[in-house]
């Protein structure tokens, strides 16, 4: 009982080290001059991310993960795919192994397909809060950029 309330302190206290690397990684990349290259359907679909483990927990519909990985995916390119899965490992990696952090993580996860039924859904949806739009933002741009440092170590 203790650890199930601990489990998702802990991680979180050491994911936010993580984040810290990511975000200087990403502000040296956003110097570097990469080209972005389109992201491909199936790139995505193969990859571990987090909507595919919480969509194979069954945490996910079908219709979410469908909209996840055809719609939204397209509208980013390869670098900033690759910081995403640069900046999430430890949160895909968790998630595989433990159900500690499922229920922070799902939250996060509807409050971000919310932003991005708002952009990239045809029907129009509730406008979600400002800050989840900001936020959202951010965590682009330092995707890209870390993407952008992940193309120059690797």
């Amino acid at each position: 009982m203790i650890f199930g309330f601990l489990g998702p302190f802990v991680f979180f206290s050491f994911y936010s080290l993580w984040l810290s690397l990511s975000i200087a990684m990403a502000l040296m990349g956003t110097f570097l001059p990469f080209k972005s290259r389109a992201l491909r359907k199936e790139t995505v679909k193969e990859a571990d991310t987090i909507c595919k483990i919480l969509f194979e927990k069954k945490k996910l519909t079908a219709q979410e993960y469908a909209f996840e990985t055809d719609q939204v995916a397209v509208h980013y390119d390869d670098l900033i795919f690759k910081g995403y899965g640069f900046i999430v490992f430890p949160v895909i990696y968790t998630l595989r192994i433990t159900d500690l952090i499922d229920r922070p993580i799902l939250f996060l996860v509807k409050r971000w397909m919310a932003v991005h039924h708002y952009f990239f859904d045809n029907e129009s949806h509730k406008k979600p809060l400002r800050f989840d739009i900001f936020f959202t933002k951010f965590c682009v741009a330092v995707a890209k950029g870390t993407g952008k440092s992940l193309c120059l170590f690797l």
